[in-house]
């Protein structure tokens, strides 16, 4: 059985990072959390205002998704002195009933003051992840995101592997273009979901399978595959620079490197290179291989 190498969490699921976050709520505080991030390698910046129901639920989704750790929290001066008082009660709620590792600062009116106390409170979060040890974690508990494939024959040679996951129970979101049809569906994976209905018939999507149209922003686009838990993506190389997004990895699949010398469907596509390649590079990267995204860095607005 494939496995890697994961940051399990309290909640049952597993990273494949250990991200630790640093929040800015509001102009101000965003301020105090960009120095705050500037002193403490290893933490990823998020700006956000909260002045919106939506935005906070992009926050809490952020805030529960597997590969992230621990964050620190900056709030700007609430009525009293008190969180519970403001509009950040719910933010207060949500923060301990995560779980995770965390701290509320309250920004006073200055921020140098607020930035030091972020960054004390990120030390010691940094320091107490310093000591998670990943742990082989079967396949099933990651959640990938399989990009528009335009490559018709990779498409086509990556069901098998799909259909291993899904026969494991593993969560599988296969992102396609704009319409009602997943045109760029894998036929193979079409045929073994539709049984043998044939052409024309539903699919019938097994429960660790999602379909879902690309959505029309970048920004959109990420916060579904945070709603969804998505953990890492593949997609092939002609469709941009990838997700860049700090949390979710983002993997190329190169169609020249895996079609070689591959011909039409491939029933035993694992034993062959092409699945084993990409096999190889969803373990490497699930295990803590970093991306070319990741290396850039990067921070989180919204």
């Amino acid at each position: 059985m494939w496995k890697f190498m994961g940051f399990p969490r309290a909640d049952g699921s597993v990273g494949i990072r250990n991200h630790i976050m640093i929040i800015g709520g509001g102009p101000v505080a965003a301020n105090a959390a960009y120095r705050a991030a500037r002193m403490v390698a290893g933490t990823t910046l998020v700006v956000t205002r909260l002045e919106y129901v939506s935005e906070a639920e992009d926050l809490y989704d952020i805030l529960r998704h597997p590969n992230v750790a621990g964050y620190v929290v900056i709030v700007e001066d609430p009525i009293n002195d008190r969180v519970e008082d403001t509009p950040w009660k719910d933010l207060a709620i949500e923060l301990e009933r995560n779980g995770k590792p965390h701290s509320l600062v309250v920004h006073k009116g200055s921020t140098e003051v607020a930035s030091l106390e972020a960054v004390e409170e990120l030390i010691s979060i940094v320091m107490d992840q310093s000591e998670a040890r990943r742990q082989l974690t079967r396949l099933t508990k990651l959640s990938l995101c399989f990009c528009c494939f335009s490559s018709q024959v990779l498409a086509d040679n990556l069901h098998a592997l799909i259909r291993d996951l899904l026969a494991e129970n593993g969560t599988i979101l296969w992102l396609h273009g704009e319409g009602d049809a997943p045109t760029d569906l894998p036929k193979g994976l079409g045929r073994y979901l539709r049984g043998q209905g044939g052409a024309g018939k539903e699919l019938r999507l097994s429960p660790g399978l999602r379909l879902m149209n690309r959505p029309p922003s970048i920004k959109a686009l990420v916060q579904s595959l945070m709603t969804a838990g998505v953990q890492m993506v593949l997609r092939p190389k002609k469709d941009g620079s990838g997700l860049l997004h700090p949390l979710i990895p983002s993997v190329e699949i190169h169609p020249g490197e895996y079609e070689n010398g591959v011909q039409g469907e491939r029933k035993e596509l694992l034993k062959d290179g092409a699945g084993l390649l990409v096999l190889n590079t969803i373990l490497a990267t699930a295990s803590g291989r970093v991306t070319r995204e990741e290396a850039s860095g990067g921070m989180v607005v919204f």
